[in-house]
């Protein structure tokens, strides 16, 4: 496709859209404000070691610290549900800079009062009580104002941190180690339950009310956690962990019987396919919980994800000191790979009563993510030269160049599959890609251009990589559609001659070469082409399986041969260890 794609390396890495880690923040903001940017600069930009059950977590993470006002709903508790998770504070906070006893008695105490009363009273809630005594040394109140604290939080001392002056204090240092200890006590929390969950449910998809969409939501948001939390590479493991688990488990229930099939397969067989281009999944965070998914449209979303942050993981090494040589081209070896998976899957699985999705639907989308991942792999290393690729990148042009086939028959008609594909592409997407898909379905020529450009990078990439017969068989399939559509004729005769050469010199003599013969004789001409008739004949008199048409090939090789007696001829080198029968 000619497509133009109006997206660079930089603009896709900032449609990442990473989980906030939620602080909340109550009580007094006088000059809290810049505690608050010192703690979100400190742990975005210096990662730190969280022990996991001991044991150190194999990848440092930062956390990307939001602060907000407080709400009792963001307190972790048994009023979750599963996709609550994400969006649950790590911690809370509440400031206090008194600068007196008495200050604290008549305006603070009633109300930290009523917030310690919300976040204390559940189990797993991580809170701070901040002091800030810059008011209180001020007036020399220090002693009696944290005396004062600790009697009335005095089951609770260690959950009051005292900071002041500013930043550059050295209480400042304390306040980060409380902050740093919260924060993993969260994550400890939040990991446990979310895995805990995810175990349960990964062998329920038996179950008559267990949701496709639900699992995979969770799954990926977990995989975002992570994420966002810097854990790229274990992020990028989740998501590829999903990916064979969906696979396994549709291989697996595609053969059930129809009256036990639970639910999610029914919703599956039942769903269609929204338009979806790569670049507007990108922009999306996160599938919609709310609705049921296709399998394409799921696969789609999955695949969109792992494309992204392969390009995050490249960011980031590439950044890096000692970065590799060769790190461009990994990561577009990377990236071609997953493409090709997944129209693997989707050529395999289409084939199943799971996938309901039109011909010539799935050919639209098929020909929107060959031709985006092959920009995206540009942005990066020129698809052609990706060594270690050789065989996503034939496939990828190779699918590009089926699909445009097989959308062929609807190019410039009005029946009502091509109504309804129009249709379906009437949609704004930001890729710009279903406006350009009818402008060329509309047009006849236009659609003939395009054709034309998809078989001709499809042939050089075969031809590139030594896949020689492959080409050959691409330009079989191109005559056919010059053929049925009037188009030259002697171009057509070309590639059909071309392609049973290839046959010829890789040795096959099944009966798939046969008929190919059969089909191109009549289109060959008696003087033109007197070599290539008399060698096909040949070849079908001697290697048909059908007696009658070995006789008939054969007294209409003799028949030649006798018409042109006097005549010097040449048999290809194919035909000198041939023997007649």
């Amino acid at each position: 496709m000619d497509q133009k794609w109006n997206y660079d390396l930089t603009s896709l890495l900032r449609l990442y859209k990473p989980h906030d880690v939620l602080v909340t923040c109550k009580g007094s903001d006088n000059g809290f404000v810049e505690y608050q940017n010192a703690i979100a600069s400190r742990f975005s930009q210096q990662p730190v070691v969280w022990k996991r059950h001991g044991k150190p977590f194999q990848y440092p993470l930062t956390f990307p610290i939001k602060f907000c006002a407080f709400d009792e709903s963001l307190c972790f508790g048994p009023h979750m549900t599963q996709s609550d998770l994400p969006n649950i504070a790590y911690l809370h906070l509440y400031v206090i800079d008194s600068a007196s006893v008495d200050e604290y008695r008549t305006s603070v105490r009633h109300n930290v009062s009523e917030w310690f009363a919300k976040v204390s009273s559940k189990s797993d809630v991580q809170w701070l009580i901040i002091v800030d005594s810059t008011r209180a040394k001020e007036k020399k109140n220090r002693p009696s104002l944290l005396e004062k604290l600790r009697h009335d939080f005095s089951k609770h001392t260690s959950k009051l941190v005292e900071v002041s002056e500013s930043v550059e204090h050295g209480s400042f240092v304390g306040l980060v180690q409380a902050v740093q200890s919260a924060l993993f006590a969260h994550l400890d929390i939040l990991t446990d339950t979310w895995e805990t969950f995810l175990s349960n449910s990964r062998g329920k998809y038996t179950d008559m009310n267990w949701s496709l969409s639900s699992y995979c939501y969770s799954t990926m948001e977990y995989a975002r956690l992570f994420w966002s939390l810097g854990a790229l590479d274990h992020s990028l493991t989740l998501y590829n962990e999903l990916d064979q688990y969906l696979f396994d488990i549709v291989e697996e229930m595609a053969i059930t019987r129809v009256d036990r099939e639970p639910r999610w397969i029914v919703s599956l067989r039942s769903e269609n396919l929204p338009f979806l281009s790569l670049y507007s999944s990108f922009e999306q965070s996160k599938i919609d919980l709310k609705k049921n998914h296709s399998l394409i449209a799921i696969r789609h979303f999955l695949v969109a994800q792992q494309i992204l942050l392969s390009l995050c993981i490249y960011n980031a090494r590439h950044r890096s000191r000692g970065a590799a040589p060769s790190l461009r081209v990994d990561f577009a070896a990377l990236i071609l790979k997953y493409t090709k998976h997944v129209l693997d899957i989707a050529l395999v699985q289409s084939r199943t009563a799971l996938m309901n999705v039109a011909t010539s639907r799935l050919a639209c989308w098929s020909l929107v993510i060959c031709s985006e991942t092959l920009h995206i792999t540009g942005l990066l290393a020129e698809p052609s030269t990706v060594e270690g690729a050789a065989a996503s990148v034939c496939a990828i042009q190779l699918q590009r160049f089926s699909s445009m086939l097989d959308l062929s028959n609807l190019s410039e008609c009005d029946t009502s599959e091509a109504r309804d594909l129009l249709d379906w592409l009437s949609v704004n997407d930001s890729s710009e890609s279903p406006e350009f898909l009818r402008e060329m379905l509309q047009s006849s020529s236009n659609f003939a251009a395009q054709l034309l450009k998809a078989y001709d990078t499809a042939t050089t990439t075969l031809v590139q990589w030594g896949r020689n017969r492959q080409a050959m068989h691409v330009g079989w399939r191109m005559a056919e559609w010059m053929r049925k559509n009037s188009r030259n004729a002697g171009n057509a005769l070309t590639l059909e001659t071309r392609f049973i050469s290839s046959l010829l010199s890789s040795g096959c003599r099944s009966e798939v070469v046969v008929d190919v013969m059969k089909f191109v004789i009549p289109h060959l001409d008696a003087k033109d082409d007197y070599d290539k008739l008399l060698e096909y004949r040949l070849f079908i008199a001697l290697h048909a399986t059908n007696l009658d048409d070995r006789r008939r090939f054969a007294a209409d090789f003799i028949s030649q041969l006798e018409e042109r007696r006097n005549r010097k001829f040449g048999l290809f080198k194919n035909l000198s260890n041939l023997k007649f029968f």
